[in-house]
């Protein structure tokens, strides 16, 4: 089964899809209101850019492209509504004040036609992604501890939905002798059934387990990456009414974990925040700043100015994230395949060092911010290499890819910034890391880039 490798390229081709049916249904609705071909003049082209940006920011916003698998058709139906709603009110609103002397009846007939044409869009990706999940391709593995009953729902549910991309990839029976059964470290059962295959969502029934094995349970899941859900008892369920967040599957399950950034008012408030403020560096700074540092980078030692090494992302999908190069040019360094980077190590240049006590190595990351790879505040991304070896030593450090990793962090301003191979203190930032994850706020971005600029500044951002 395929999991990531062509799923990148399917969200950009509906990305790519929509933009281009934009550009034809403007071009349909001109001849239809005057009757003639257009000509793009300065009024006409910037309708056409406002246009696409006003559909591409809030479908990047609602993560269209993303074809949740977690809801049904309806719901994203219901996103893609709320998301024309929105483009066509920011259209609306920039259009008047911007004061262009467009027609009405030519707003009103591009606004009529492109809604029809992207719902059509909308539909015909939906149904490709589904049939494309139902083949093997984007799936997401499921493990499941509970009896044999929660077992054959699970796997009746599966195999029903196989649109849904959902894989149920281990299952560790109940035992009846749960003392006698259970008496070893319940990871090594588990991790026998489950090989190498991976986890992606964890469904437990707790009440099926002592706490000891519980806590070991949730530390094994929470240990690869998985999130877990709880199995909630028949008589709980009748007791208070449940929501479509209170169910995964077949089942009445609740989160382990708060994730703030699952809720849709939340994304929109990240997202518009990171593609603003992003703007605003690359307006102002990147600009002019970008080319003085590399042109120091190139006369101080050989090699590249901007590197591009290749990290962990959101869900633990690489990506190339840039930076400027801070030590002596080193192939595996710059493909992100070298050593843990440590204290007064000797790769880093003159001007390698400054960059980095003042985090201004990170500045070519607003580009993958843009890109949609990054946010702005989010868990430091890490290199392949470090990644590994990381994972293998430190508790409940993949929970950090629920979501996307930042330029800056929680964990950076409590002073967890650069490589580091202290093992403890790699803890304590991946300790940030969750916390920042559950308790996420727009305020809270908002203290973490005011405090980072301080650091930046006063040059104490704890960097190595």
């Amino acid at each position: 089964m395929l999991s990531y490798r062509y799923y990148p390229y399917f969200r950009i081709l509906y990305t790519i899809s929509d933009l281009v049916l934009l550009f034809l249904v403007y071009h349909f609705s001109y001849v239809y209101t005057f009757n003639q071909i257009p000509h793009v003049g300065k009024g006409d082209g910037l309708f056409l850019i406002i246009m696409g940006l006003c559909w591409t920011f809030f479908s990047l916003v609602m993560k269209l492209n993303e074809f949740r698998r977690d809801q049904g058709f309806d719901d994203q139906l219901k996103e893609f509504f709320v998301s024309q709603m929105m483009a066509l009110l920011m259209l609306s609103a920039t259009l008047l004040f911007g004061e262009l002397s467009i027609p009405q009846s030519f707003i009103i007939s591009f606004c009529f036609y492109q809604l029809i044409i992207l719902f059509l869009n909308r539909v015909f990706w939906m149904l490709l992604s589904k049939t494309m999940r139902a083949a093997g391709y984007n799936v997401r593995n499921i493990f499941l501890y509970g009896s044999e009953t929660e077992y054959e729902e699970l796997k009746n549910w599966t195999e029903k939905n196989r649109d849904y991309g959902y894989h149920l990839n281990g299952w560790f029976k109940d035992f009846q002798d749960k003392r006698s059964n259970l008496k070893n470290d319940i990871r090594n059962d588990f991790s026998s059934i489950v090989k190498d295959a991976g986890v992606d969502h964890f469904v437990l029934d707790p009440t099926r387990l002592e706490q000891k094995q519980l806590n070991e349970a949730i530390d094994w899941a929470e240990d690869k990456g998985a999130r877990i859900h709880l199995i909630e008892p028949r008589t709980q369920q009748i007791t208070r009414k449940l929501n479509i967040k209170d169910t995964f599957g077949p089942f009445a399950a609740v989160k382990l974990r708060k994730e703030p950034l699952t809720e849709i008012q939340n994304r929109i408030i990240k997202k518009a925040f990171d593609i603003v403020f992003s703007l605003f560096i690359m307006i102002t700074i990147f600009w002019w700043f970008t080319p003085i540092v590399y042109f120091l980078i190139k006369i101080s030692s050989k090699g590249p100015g901007i590197i591009g090494q290749r990290r962990i992302g959101i869900d633990g999908k690489e990506f190339t994230c840039y930076k400027f190069r801070t030590m002596y040019s080193n192939e595996a360094a710059e493909k992100g395949l070298s050593h843990l980077t440590k204290k007064d190590d000797p790769r880093i240049t003159f001007i390698g060092e400054f960059l980095r006590k003042s985090n201004l190595d990170e500045l070519p990351q607003f580009i993958n911010v843009v890109q949609g790879y990054m946010s702005v505040v989010g868990p430091r991304p890490h290199m392949v290499s470090e990644e590994k070896e990381i994972a293998s030593k430190i508790k409940k450090y993949r929970i950090r890819r629920f979501i996307k990793p930042g330029i800056t962090g929680l964990a950076a301003t409590k002073g967890f910034r650069g490589g580091t191979d202290n093992m403890p203190l790699m803890a304590k930032r991946i300790k940030y890391d969750i916390e920042y994850i559950e308790k996420w706020s727009f305020w809270l971005d908002i203290k973490i880039c005011i405090k980072t600029t301080y650091q930046m500044i006063t040059l104490s951002t704890g960097a190595i």
